[in-house]
């Protein structure tokens, strides 16, 4: 019997995974070596299909903004879980540290990138 893994299914030897349905992620654990020489490789997936949509729903919004308006606050970005880690990689993410944030208003601003805000302009 394989031990229970916070809802992780058992994929074979010392390998589990998990699908989040609601945001989309496959997340993979495998388990190699022996004692305390043991390493653990996580591995993120999001289908493309998944990413394409909120780039597209990224795009709708940007063309469907009115303005920064009154008092209320409005979302700058909607970036997909698994782009957000390989950008946050570029930045120098330090857990318990921080980022460098300037570096991800660059990326962000950055044409290339502009499918990964919700409104036009410079952020």
């Amino acid at each position: 019997m394989m031990p229970d893994f916070g809802g992780f299914t058992y994929i074979g030897p010392g390998t589990y995974q998990k699908w989040d349905s609601v945001l989309g992620i496959r997340t993979t654990v495998k388990f190699e070596g022996e004692g305390d020489q043991k390493l653990v490789h996580v591995r993120h997936e999001q289908p493309k299909q998944v990413i394409q949509d909120i780039l597209d729903l990224n795009v709708a919004r940007q063309n469907a903004f009115s303005g920064y308006g009154g008092d209320m606050m409005h979302q700058t970005s909607s970036i997909p879980l698994t782009v957000h880690s390989q950008i946050m990689k570029q930045c120098g993410n330090i857990p318990g540290v921080g980022y460098d944030q300037k570096k991800f208003s660059q990326i962000l601003n950055d044409r290339d990138y502009y499918k990964l805000k919700t409104v036009p302009g410079r952020i």
